[in-house]
């Protein structure tokens, strides 16, 4: 998608509406413990929504990323367990399942074949869900690879 399409995209209307962190406690009932998602997008983009990049270094996974103001940056491990961060994961967990999801959206649009559609919408969804579900879910309650 160019620049131009980003800004006048008219499914950023389709987007959830990011929780506001005070409403996380309700949110999370009923949550169950799962692994945290696989990163395996490396960097991504949208001029209305934000930016991100997964950083690899010899121990550390590190997610830098942007979104209207100054860009950030934490480890993966302390978003995972330091409940201060918690609000920080809420919002690169969000912007990443709504890229995905608007991928999903791009990328069917052009496709007549329903089986096809179907695949696409299965493979991006789990991505969403699993970046949805991170970002919602309080410290620590991931089950973590040791």
């Amino acid at each position: 998608m160019t620049m131009h399409d980003e800004e006048n995209c008219h499914h950023l209307t389709q987007l959830p509406p990011k929780p506001r962190v005070e409403d996380l406690d309700a949110l999370r009932k009923g949550l169950r413990k799962r692994k945290p998602p696989t990163l395996e997008l490396e960097h991504g983009e949208h001029k209305r929504l934000g930016k991100f990049r997964i950083m690899r270094t010899e121990g550390e996974i590190l997610i830098e990323w942007s979104i209207d103001r100054a860009s950030r940056c934490v480890s993966l491990k302390d978003l995972n367990l330091k409940p201060e961060h918690e609000p920080d994961r809420l919002e690169i967990g969000w912007l990443i399942a709504n890229m995905y999801k608007l991928d999903c959206i791009h990328n069917c649009d052009g496709i007549a074949d329903l089986r096809e559609i179907m695949k696409m919408t299965q493979w991006y969804g789990r991505h969403e869900d699993a970046y949805r579900h991170w970002a919602l879910v309080p410290a620590g309650h991931m089950i973590l690879d040791q």
